[in-house]
């Protein structure tokens, strides 16, 4: 999670989508499942004690589903975000990444605006030491976008490069797509190691974390808050090929494809 996002003026609008009320968005929710604990009879994930294989995607990899076991949420009614990366997560040097996809009940999707640039994206932040990851992804959404929810199955994570590193390499001359080949290669070669994953906050500062891996969930939405920590973002409801569209980085097209791959948009939540 970044910094609170500064105000966007109401009557403003992201890459030309306006800003969708809570009173409006309300009325497109499912039933209301005891949200405010776990929400379901999945199991909870942790980080695998031996990496999963993984397969290249343009610049990161994907891993097949961690190993999974069991706690419950305290993060609800919070009146402000988490802020810093001090208690975040780390598999060796790699930043552990949490976030949902938020559907609503006719199948479409909730997008909400990046804090710091004119743009769509779903709620994400940093996994924290003190969370399962669905605790976290709750969290984040709460935080980010106001919403409580149902959470799905988890959908396949993903390993990729943060967008500092890309720039900074483009910024050095250096040639995106090969280097990005490269660090596929030693990412493939690291996260398929039999050597055990180790999580640490104090041998990974966070400015020098290059590559994260995200954890996305579908989250079905049951409430919307009118108030929420990071209340100065707007949030927009659009189809799921909309929301393809509309987001810019290549890692929330590819959780929102499998999304709509496996139409988890259509299924609605677990009872």
């Amino acid at each position: 999670m970044s910094s609170p996002p500064s105000k966007i003026p109401a009557s403003g609008s992201v890459l030309g989508l306006p800003n969708t009320p809570a009173t409006t968005l309300s009325e497109h929710v499912f039933p209301a499942q005891n949200h405010h604990h776990a929400h379901h009879q999945h199991q909870h994930t942790k980080v695998p004690n031996s990496p999963p294989p993984t397969v290249s995607v343009n610049g990161g990899s994907r891993t097949s589903s961690p190993v999974l076991s069991s706690s419950s949420s305290d993060y609800v009614g919070a009146s402000e975000a988490r802020q810093g990366r001090s208690n975040q997560r780390y598999d060796v040097d790699i930043r552990l990444v949490v976030g949902s996809v938020c559907i609503v009940r006719d199948g479409r999707i909730l997008l909400i605006s990046a804090s710091k640039k004119k743009e769509w994206i779903l709620p994400k932040g940093g996994w924290e030491n003190d969370e399962t990851v669905e605790e976290g992804v709750q969290r984040e959404t709460y935080e980010e976008a106001g919403i409580y929810g149902t959470l799905g199955e988890p959908l396949t994570p993903m390993t990729y490069e943060t967008r500092k590193s890309k720039l900074k390499k483009a910024s050095s001359n250096v040639d995106v797509d090969s280097s990005c080949e490269l660090t596929t290669d030693v990412l493939s070669s690291a996260l398929s190691s039999s050597t055990p994953a180790v999580i640490s906050t104090a041998t990974t500062p966070a400015k020098t974390a290059t590559v994260c891996r995200g954890y996305f969930y579908p989250l079905y939405v049951s409430e919307v808050l009118d108030k929420w920590p990071e209340d100065g973002r707007h949030r927009q409801i659009v189809s799921i090929d909309e929301a393809i569209k509309a987001v810019v980085r290549l890692e929330l097209k590819l959780v929102l494809q499998e999304v709509k791959d496996k139409k988890l948009h259509l299924v609605g939540p677990c009872k």
